[in-house]
């Protein structure tokens, strides 16, 4: 059993809507998953803190909780209680009924496609190089409704690469690829690709890598926030979240801090492009060319074309990965809306 109160079911709601969530993420914490359970979720961290301190127990603060660098805790410190104060005293209890609607709704919707899914979506045995391969039948798929069809899609796609990301572009782009693409068609996705045979899409694992492909094509792909980018040619992937990776300690140089109010959204990762321009950390908003940059780290020519690069909509480059965030993008102290992004090396760790 865990403690989470109705204030976390709020703070998760919230910051579920802000970064774009869907009925599922809007279900926000389950009272029960699996073996866990949270039988206080219903309860107000007051009421807790008050039974607590009529027994005389202790319990213990954890100091990070009032770090406002952490978006959790600006929603906790700042945004719920303006809400409370400015619009609706039971702004709690709201979003916690919010919630609970949404894990209503996205249990019957996901039970539904559940259902579909078994008429759609077909997992076969391992292919030849290890991985599964799915089988999808394209126009059963996109004749559903768009309810229903992105979440059989989203199944396909959780069952064809299982443990890698799934975001909303991944799921439109694969829609958009069943929809419209002809016999032959491929469309890369995180950790797997699907290709359109005459009568379905297959979905199976991403092809090695060759030496002969690094740096061979260029590349173009957004990045939603949180969200994740594979460049399997390239050897990369690179991951943007709102708080900080899992396994990412001090900002280095492949995990940076990005100051979110100077970016203009959506992000993308690609390649280099002629006529590039960077301002590098420590050069006082200098611009410089980018090839410049790589002949200065010395990066190998035959390297230069795969190292990903994070760009904003305005085309201004954000990160070049394997360097410090660029000048006009580094926040400044505890920050408040910080991007953190983090790029990893297939094959090894990030």
């Amino acid at each position: 059993a865990v403690a989470h109160t109705v204030e976390d079911q709020a703070e998760t709601f919230l910051l579920r809507l802000i970064r774009g969530a869907g009925p599922r993420g809007l279900a926000g914490i389950r009272p029960r998953a699996g073996r866990v359970v949270r039988p206080l979720i219903e309860i107000r961290r007051a009421e807790l803190r008050s039974w607590i301190a009529e027994r005389g127990h202790s319990f213990r603060e954890d100091a990070s909780n009032a770090d406002l660098s952490i978006p959790r805790n600006r929603v906790r410190h700042e945004l719920l209680p303006y809400l409370a104060q400015h619009f609706s005293p039971g702004i709690v209890e709201v979003l916690a009924r919010e919630a609970a609607i949404a894990r209503d709704d996205e249990a019957y919707m996901g039970g539904k496609a559940i259902d579909l899914a078994g008429l759609i979506v077909l997992r076969e045995t391992d292919s030849d190089d290890g991985g599964p391969r799915v089988r999808v039948d394209p126009i059963a798929l996109t004749s559903l409704p768009s309810a229903l069809g992105s979440r059989v899609a989203r199944m396909a796609l959780d069952l064809g690469a299982p443990g890698r990301f799934a975001g909303f572009e991944h799921v439109a782009r694969f829609l958009g690829f069943a929809r419209s693409a002809r016999p032959g068609g491929s469309l890369s996705l995180p950790g797997q690709q699907a290709v359109r045979l005459e009568q379905e899409i297959v979905l199976e694992p991403a092809p090695p890598r060759r030496a002969a492909d690094r740096g061979s094509n260029s590349f173009r792909f957004p990045l939603s926030i949180p969200g994740e980018v594979v460049l399997a040619a390239q050897g990369w992937t690179v991951e943007a979240a709102e708080e900080p990776p899992q396994a990412a300690g001090e900002a280095g140089e492949l995990a940076v801090r990005v100051l979110a109010s100077a970016v203009q959204f959506p992000l993308v990762v690609r390649s280099r492009a002629p006529g590039d321009v960077v301002r590098p950390a420590g050069m006082m908003g200098r611009r410089k060319k980018l090839q410049d940059l790589f002949v200065d780290r010395k990066v190998p020519r035959a390297l230069r074309d795969s190292v990903p690069l994070v760009v904003d909509a305005t085309g201004r480059i954000v990160w070049v990965v394997g360097e410090p965030v660029a000048e006009g993008f580094r926040p400044g102290g505890a920050s408040a809306g910080v991007i953190f992004l983090k790029a990893r090396r297939l094959g090894g760790p990030g």
